[in-house]
């Protein structure tokens, strides 16, 4: 029997295989390229757990010796009460002993006591304070000076006290009184005259006799000018002094000064009359 058929049959398979396994490796022009697709989004990165580092204690409020709280306000002749903050900064209890003084000379000052004050601790301490029925609106000072034991050097503070009164605040002192008060000048002409108009004022509850002195601040000739007036006790008088202008003086404003004597004392006073000179 003839194996030609046989073989040639292979052949035609292998062929056959061959061609196939070669169009299933193409890829049509019509397929979507799959090596462009995005790869899925793995989302955020999660970051590793971590112990959040906590923060820093606070720094615990210093404790002072003394501090003054507060006061309330009173009225003369009331009771009012000041208030204070007593520290203990130490381990161990221990007493403090205190004394308060006014600054005004009030009745019942300096005030002493003491507080028991446990350790690293502050104690309240209240002081009654008695308000003279004669006090005065405003603010009072006190200064409060505590002793601690163990060598520790005392320590002060100060507070203060509010007063109120029902009467109304006093008036206002009167401004001093000027024993000499320029009043006005004539204009003067080179060569004349000049007279100039003063008022001289006694203060005093006795009456006296004050002397002046005129002098010109500019070196003219005919200069000091005196004289003297006698005035009642707290009463004035109006002087008018008369005096040369030199022919050689320039025109525009001069001066001339007045001062005044007086006794039992009094201490001297002086001030400027102005004046123009016309050429």
């Amino acid at each position: 029997m003839s194996t030609r058929p046989y073989v040639a049959a292979a052949a035609l398979f292998a062929l056959a295989v061959l061609l196939a396994v070669s169009a299933c490796s193409r890829q049509p022009a019509t397929s979507p390229d799959l090596r462009n697709l995005e790869r899925p989004d793995p989302g955020p990165s999660t970051p590793k757990d971590t112990v959040p580092v906590p923060p820093p204690p606070p720094v615990p409020t210093p404790i002072l010796p003394i501090a003054f709280a507060g006061a309330d306000s009173a009225f003369p002749g009331t009771t009012a009460h000041l208030r204070w903050a007593v520290g203990n900064e130490s381990s161990a209890p221990f007493r403090v002993d205190y004394s308060l003084e006014c600054t005004l000379p009030w009745p019942g000052f300096p005030i002493a006591g003491h507080v028991d004050v446990a350790a690293e601790s502050v104690a309240p301490l209240s002081t009654p304070v008695n308000v003279p029925a004669n006090a005065v609106e405003g603010m009072v000072e006190f200064i409060m000076t505590v002793t601690r034991p163990n060598g520790i050097s005392p320590t002060t503070t100060e507070g203060s006290l509010r007063v109120w009164t029902n009467e109304p605040p006093p008036p206002p002192p009167p401004p001093p009184i000027q024993p000499v008060l320029f009043v006005g000048a004539d204009s003067a002409h080179a060569g004349g005259a000049v007279t100039l108009a003063w008022t001289l004022i006694n203060e005093s509850q006795t009456p006296f006799t004050m002397q002046w002195t005129l002098e010109s601040l500019h070196a003219w000739a005919g200069y000091p000018v005196s004289g003297t007036v006698s005035l009642p006790a707290g009463g004035s008088a109006n002087l008018s002094t008369t005096s040369s202008v030199p022919d050689t003086a320039g025109p525009g404003p001069r001066r001339a000064r007045i001062t005044v004597s007086r006794p039992s004392g009094l201490p001297p006073a002086s001030t400027d009359g102005l004046f123009d000179v016309f050429r």
